[in-house]
């Protein structure tokens, strides 16, 4: 389960993690949370619990290498995303990240775009919808958790045990981080446009072309994530950006489901295995 945080903590697929939270939606239309602020009670933020950071800037200069390598420091992080589609209003989320090298957990948390249900109780447009997902060696809990309802989808599930004599993977090494995009993005050899400055900050701005889209990347320098991403496809250019980033460590307490929440098994999940047990 190498890198197991990337497949939700890449700030860039969380468009398509709120997506996929529809499938369970039971009823009516899909749950698609888009990534904006509700005032509907959840958790009470813990973002800031702490003012330790928990990344180290590096240098503003270096090769591409070098500043993507920046983000191997960073293990907790909250941050907001918006995303500008083509034709539509921005919309904005947000996340709750920690990782360390055995486990990887995450809080992502938007509205509800289209009417679904849960437990036959009716869930509107507006309503809070959260995709929890705490992993270590052994178990992924996965829950999509309505607060208004005090109900939540369980998709855990145990992750297979390894063949005897053999040492489990760590989600992540020691060396690793979920923000490390070094893996993929160079494999797209991206030509580098030059230098910006994007909310204030110093960026590397790169440029390349995927399957007929051409995606362009604000990179920041000091911690090698990317703040900005437009994507242009034929309908028209989408944009992400990442705001209000705070590295402060973030309490364990932020990634548990309050006290007495409903787990309810994600319908059509029964017969696959281990998913839906924890």
């Amino acid at each position: 389960m190498k890198k197991l945080g990337i497949l939700l903590v890449a700030f860039l697929l969380m468009a398509l993690v709120f997506s996929a939270i529809g499938c369970g939606g039971g009823g009516g239309g899909e749950a698609t949370p888009t990534p904006t602020h509700t005032t509907t009670a959840t958790k009470t933020p813990t973002a800031t619990a702490t003012t330790q950071n928990t990344a180290t800037p590096g240098g503003e200069t270096g090769t591409l290498s070098e500043i993507l390598g920046h983000s191997k420091n960073i293990t907790s992080v909250y941050c907001e995303m918006v995303t500008t589609e083509p034709g539509k209003a921005p919309e904005t989320g947000k996340i709750w990240a920690k990782w360390t090298g055995t486990s990887s957990k995450m809080w992502l948390e938007g509205p509800v775009t289209e009417a679904t249900e849960i437990d036959g109780e009716t869930v509107a447009v507006g309503e809070t919808v959260v995709m929890l997902m705490v992993t270590d060696a052994t178990t992924m809990q996965w829950y999509e958790y309505y607060p208004a309802h005090h109900k939540a989808y369980d998709m855990s599930s145990t992750i297979p045990t390894p063949v005897p004599g053999t040492t489990p993977e760590p989600a992540l090494s020691s060396e690793e981080s979920a923000f490390d995009m070094s893996d993929w993005l160079e494999g797209y050899n991206p030509t580098i446009i030059g230098s910006e400055k994007y909310d204030g900050k110093d960026c590397l701005v790169v440029q390349y072309t995927s399957m007929g889209e051409t995606v362009k990347m604000w990179i920041w320098k000091q911690y090698g994530i990317d703040i900005k991403t437009e994507t242009t496809t034929d309908e028209g250019k989408s944009i992400e950006e990442i705001k209000n980033i705070s590295f402060s460590n973030i309490s364990d307490s932020k990634f548990q489901l309050p006290a007495g929440v409903e787990k309810i098994q994600m319908p059509g999940l029964e017969d696959l295995g281990g998913w839906g047990n924890e």
